[in-house]
């Protein structure tokens, strides 16, 4: 149990009477600020709505400043929220009939956005256990009654024993009347009331001015207050809807109502575990609820009800969209890989195919070896003996070069020795996929060749498979076309801003190693008895342990949007999902990650292709020697990387650049 808690708790026990705050002391908003609400409404309203709603927020807070000074200038202390809606429809473009409908959703956002907080779940059971005591609950608030009532009440606060609101007494805790009343109701001395509350001067310098013994508990928003939240971590920063809710929810859950900022921070900077949690609710789930949200809503204007995930990039993608649309679309797993090599096989070309081995024929000291990984082994060992190449010989880098590129040349030998499993994978296929009914297929998207390989499977499949992907690069886009193939990406299709392009270029590991399942790679399928299962390569411990920490990351993302879909409701959710901004926010981080996420993520290793049982980190090789630039041409995420420079490391680096276009060799020599 929280430690000011119970310390809260032996204060308590000293008195009889107590008034409680209400707003980020009992109940807290999925959002940083309060004003945060203001921006959500246009969402709700529907994008034909939305553009004559584009300044809402900024008039709707004019609009209370303005209530407020009138209110004050006619001696009033309080507003309600029809003052302000009137000074609303005085000064804003909007007719009457759309602030009557924004009104309507903020008293609905309000309602589905207030949260108990955790010291609201405390004093709950506290008071369960001491039903002897009175409680008031006194709040300065401009929403009608009945709305504060509500969200009292759906929230289980039923300890009190009234409610005492400014805009219904005329009189606020700021400027200290609303405590008169309160001392008014208990009838009691004043040094006989204990209150509680957030708000350092409302609720504790203007309570003792009072007479009442005051207890000061800092809010968790009171964490969006600290530039350090912004800045020391990069985890928060968004123009995301949805992310302000998962920021919020992580902040009241995390950070209770007595952490300070600085406790928040350290916890996920100074534990790699916590930040990997973090980092899985706060920047991977707002990306992946966009991305289920499109899924689903770009099939809807289709007509398609049935979407299949393939391995292993669509099994995390699939879990969310189970958790939020299982009743709805009929969803499958389909173990179908790059390295399942009956497909890809089909559409590559003969240098595609020597690079599929690249790391097969560089991890094996001898050309045989390298070929006892290969299906139809025996077929290109005869073929490379009559070309004359040396299998028994280490191999040196000319040598492994000429092995791949024969390897290419002679890649349907390997093809013929998999004859056999192809029919085995055809019928796996037929087992999945409707040769007369539309299907989508959903993968990451970088080459386009598993979309590509089904349908030449089949040739039914072609005009029923629809391919949806995260994104699709210059390679894939040929593909998919030379093919007549049906897609649509998430991140680069359809109008998207051009450096979401430069984006998933860019940060192609990254985002495959965070959408990678917690299952090695699918070498086959196996049938037997009319069932199929796959049959899965080796993996070796550094490839299990990358695994491991998507998986955390991944989880934890998981969690997030079922706790959030469970609390606000889903489809407030979708309504406030806009793919871009979702995308700016995640590029955004991946462009600046800083320090923290440099060292969190440096264990984390890629694999690529067959054979590949080392992999390569992800940031920075730390036994590799190499000079700075060097590393950096290396580092599959180069901005991480650089965050980790010190600040003459950094200038070595632009130095290598401009150096390095006049001579190579200076280069070299001046980077040592």
């Amino acid at each position: 149990m929280n430690k000011t808690y119970i310390e809260l708790a032996k204060i308590i026990d000293r008195y009889e009477y107590v008034s409680i705050d209400v707003f980020d002391t009992l109940i807290v908003r999925y959002v940083h600020f309060p004003g945060d609400i203001f921006s959500l409404i246009p969402l709700l309203l529907g994008k034909e709505e939305t553009r004559s709603f584009a300044d809402f927020s900024e008039h709707r807070v004019d609009a209370e400043h303005a209530a407020r000074r009138s209110a004050g200038l006619r001696g009033k202390e309080e507003i309600t929220l029809d003052d302000i809606y009137t000074f609303l429809c005085r000064n804003s473009p909007l007719t009457e009939a759309q602030l009557k409908e924004a009104k309507r959703y903020e008293i609905e956002l309000e309602k589905r956005l207030c949260k108990l907080s955790s010291l609201g779940e405390f004093l709950i059971e506290y008071f369960k256990k001491n039903p002897r005591k009175k409680v008031i609950l006194a709040s300065d608030m401009y929403l009608p009654l009945a709305v504060i009532e509500d969200i009292i009440r759906q929230n289980g606060l039923t300890f009190h024993n009234e409610l005492l609101l400014s805009n219904e007494t005329g009189k606020t805790k700021h400027s200290g009347e609303l405590y008169e009343a309160v001392i008014e109701y208990f009838n009691v001395p004043a040094k006989n009331i204990l209150h509680i509350g957030d708000n350092y001067f409302v609720d504790k310098v203007r309570a003792e001015n009072k007479g009442l013994f005051a207890c000061y508990m800092p809010a968790a928003r009171s964490f969006f207050d600290r530039t350090a939240a912004w800045h020391d971590t990069n985890l928060f920063l968004t123009n995301t809807q949805n992310k302000i809710l998962l920021n919020s929810r992580w902040v009241q859950r995390t950070g209770h109502q007595t952490m300070q900022a600085e406790t928040c921070l350290n916890v996920i900077k100074n534990d790699k575990e916590d930040y990997w949690r973090a980092f899985g609710e706060l920047v991977f789930a707002p990306l992946l609820l966009s991305l289920v949200i499109w899924l689903k809503q770009d099939m809807e204007k289709k007509g398609l009800r049935k979407i299949i995930f393939l391995a292993r990039d669509g099994q995390v993608v699939k879990q969310a969209f189970d958790l939020l649309y299982k009743d709805e679309v009929d969803t499958d797993y389909l173990y179908a890989s790059r390295r399942m090599l009956t497909l890809p096989f089909e559409v590559l070309s003969e240098k595609e195919i020597g690079n599929y081995f690249h790391y097969a024929f560089w991890g094996s000291p001898t050309a045989a070896e390298a070929l006892s990984k290969l299906p139809g082994a025996e077929l290109l060992r005869e073929r490379l003996i009559e070309l004359n190449v040396e299998i028994n010989v280490p191999l040196n880098t000319a040598r492994r070069r000429q092995l791949i590129k024969a390897v290419g040349e002679n890649a349907g030998l390997i093809k013929q020795a998999l004859s056999e499993e192809r029919k085995t994978v055809k019928s796996y296929l037929r087992s999945k996929i409707a040769t007369d009914k539309n299907t989508v297929i959903f993968d990451l998207g970088w080459r386009g060749t598993l979309q590509a390989a089904i349908a030449k499977a089949d040739n039914r499949f072609r005009n029923h498979i629809f391919g949806y992907y995260f994104g699709t690069t210059v390679e894939a886009i040929e593909k998919l076309m030379v093919n007549e193939l049906s897609y649509v990406s998430f991140s680069m299709h359809n109008s998207k801003p051009e450096h979401f392009r430069h984006g998933c270029q860019t940060y192609t590991d990254v985002i495959e190693f965070l959408f990678s399942a917690d299952h090695a790679s699918v070498e086959t399928v196996i049938e037997k008895d009319g069932d199929f299962s796959p049959k899965f390569m080796p993996i070796s411990d550094a490839e299990k342990r990358s695994q491991e920490i998507a998986k955390s990351i991944q989880d934890s993302a998981l969690f997030a949007i079922e706790s959030l879909k469970d609390e606000v409701g889903f489809p407030l959710l979708e309504k406030l999902n806009i793919p871009t901004n979702v995308l700016n926010d995640f590029f955004g981080f991946l462009d600046k990650p800083g320090k923290v996420a440099a060292r969190h993520f440096a264990e984390v290793r890629i694999f690529s292709g067959i054979g590949d049982e080392i992999g390569i980190p992800l940031i920075e090789d730390t036994e590799n020697g190499a000079p700075i630039y060097k590393k950096m041409s290396q580092s599959r995420w180069k901005s991480a990387f650089r965050a980790t420079l010190s600040k003459s490391d950094r200038i070595k680096l632009r130095m290598a650049k401009w150096i390095g276009s006049k001579s190579p060799f200076l280069k070299n020599i001046s980077m040592r």
